[in-house]
């Protein structure tokens, strides 16, 4: 039986641009052998928003960090993880 946590926040950058962070913590409650008592994870995203369009993206694991501590790196284009875990485009009529 697993008991779930969950804490997320979304803010503002811009007006067409909001980034958003979640924790999640679970606990097994009846672990077996050799099983995990609790597992944790951080999530990042990012959600671009142009009029019509919209771009949310998963940043994948370790992105935020990294991205956080040299944006450079990320802008030129010379990062070798993949920038997103998953993305949805959606266009409203």
């Amino acid at each position: 039986t697993l008991i779930n946590t969950s804490f997320s926040v979304e803010s503002t950058l811009t007006d067409w641009c909001d980034l958003r962070m979640g924790y999640t913590k679970s606990f097994n409650t009846a672990p077996a052998d050799n099983e995990v008592e609790s597992t944790d994870s951080f999530v990042a995203g990012v959600g671009f928003n142009y009029g019509s369009v919209a771009l949310d993206m998963t940043l994948g694991t370790d992105v935020l960090d990294d991205m956080m501590s040299n944006p450079l790196y990320y802008v030129n284009g010379r990062d070798d993880a993949a920038l997103a875990a998953s993305w949805t485009l959606s266009y409203s009529w």
